[in-house]
């Protein structure tokens, strides 16, 4: 008393081959070769890696059995001698397996009773085992730039990387990209494998070939930003396109797949404002003059470790302690030595003012003076600040005099400017 066993794999287009995200027909069949009934029939397959079971696929004789899952059991009752059962269900092939191919094989359980006077007998005995290869060519394209904040007038470098992930060659690769809404192409940057390939453009397609399994290729160009997009974002999607030919039986698949976004800030480039103004027209000989200075960030990122310097010109004297920004006295600070602010955020300003008083006649009749900034941008977290140095246009006093006499003297007491022998204020 046995069962005769057989295993047969069936495919929807081709036997003994799959590709991926193809249903894949499981048929099982079994005969009683016997010459009592086998009891108590039980199939039970595990489903392959690779593979998902599609529910209700299972059928008995080609009746439907809803709910049934080989990797439980499908119980089949009783096979009568010679009598015979075929029992199909379908899997999904999901992923490729490290070997290339699926490997399944499962068990059958019966009882059978020779001798009503003892008790059955139990046998499992597995199916043979099947081995389909999984032909197919599969692509997963990744796409990076070497810049994630960029201003107008800086060149990008782009990078799309993919290897032929499938058991199959791909041939006719070609990659193209549809270059984004102000940005301009650079001419002959476009590289394979860091080897350059002349006049090639990736908004008409750049061609790579043929990769076999687990070849990889990196390809790379280079575009400038030319104009500030409305949203102020570049977003970038490459697309490959490449033919597999899982069945030579059949004509070759041409598939087409895309890099996921890729998304690039662009500053507005509008630059910051540095001014610096005076209170008066014109000084004689003892005026006091303030000064004011005023810095904007303009930008949309934070100005850091700002510090604001003013090498005042010889016939003016600073007066001590009269350093104020935006409006909060700074006693003790000093524009010759520097002012420091730290951080003005973007469409931030701050004011900086101190006064100076005329010790001096300027040679030339001009009282000209030009202040100094300082500060670090980082336009692009992963790479190091920017140090930024810049400075004011000059502001220029017409000098009037001799306004009083040469002699006269006017001198910080520790308290305030006085003047010897004048009644005039200083």
């Amino acid at each position: 008393m046995f069962l005769q066993l057989r295993i047969v794999l069936v495919v929807a287009y081709a036997p003994a081959l799959l590709t991926r995200e193809r249903l894949a027909p499981y048929t099982i069949s079994l005969q009683n070769t016997g010459t009592i009934p086998a009891n108590h029939i039980l199939v039970t397959d595990t489903i392959p890696i690779g593979t998902s079971f599609i529910q209700n696929s299972v059928t008995i004789n080609n009746v439907p059995q809803p709910t049934a899952n080989p990797s439980a059991g499908i119980p089949i009752s009783t096979l009568a001698p010679s009598e015979s059962a075929t029992i199909s269900f379908r899997v999904l092939v999901t992923s490729i397996p490290p070997s290339g191919e699926i490997q399944n094989q499962g068990n059958v359980s019966f009882q059978y009773q020779p001798d009503p006077t003892k008790p059955p007998v139990s046998v499992t005995t597995p199916t043979p085992t099947t081995i389909t290869p999984v032909n197919v060519g599969t692509i997963n394209p990744i796409k990076t730039a070497d810049k994630s904040i960029v201003s107008v007038g800086d060149t990008i470098t782009f990078t799309i990387t993919f290897q032929n992930e499938g058991t199959i060659p791909v041939t006719d690769i070609s990659v193209t990209d549809s270059l984004p809404v102000g940005t301009s192409f650079v001419p002959n940057s476009v590289t394979i494998n860091n080897i350059p390939v002349p006049n090639a453009n990736p908004s008409t397609g750049i061609p790579v070939g043929t990769l076999n399994p687990t070849e990889s290729v990196t390809i790379s160009f280079k575009v400038q930003v030319i104009t500030l997009p409305a949203n102020r974002m570049i977003t970038n999607i490459a697309s490959i396109t490449y033919t597999s030919q899982p069945d030579s039986t059949r004509p070759p698949i041409t598939t087409t797949t895309t890099t996921p976004p890729i998304t690039i800030e662009v500053n507005p480039n509008e630059p910051n404002t540095f001014i610096k103004t005076a209170n008066v027209n014109s000084a004689h000989l003892g005026d006091f003059i303030t000064y004011t200075l005023t810095f904007t960030n303009n930008g949309t990122i934070p100005v850091n470790n700002v510090l604001i310097t003013d090498p005042l010109p010889p016939e003016v004297t600073f007066y001590p302690n009269s350093v104020t920004v935006n409006g909060v006295a700074r006693p003790g600070t000093s524009p010759t030595i520097g002012i420091l602010i730290n951080t003005v955020n973007p469409s931030e300003s701050v004011v900086v003012r101190f006064i100076v008083q005329v010790t001096a006649e300027p040679r030339n009749g001009l009282i000209q003076n030009t202040a100094r900034i300082r500060y670090t941008l980082r336009p692009d977290p992963t790479k190091p600040p920017t140090f930024v140095d810049e400075t004011s246009e000059p502001n220029i006093i017409p000098f009037i005099g001799p306004f009083v006499s040469p002699n006269l003297n006017c001198f910080f007491n520790g308290e305030r400017f006085i003047r010897r022998g004048w009644n005039r204020r200083c």
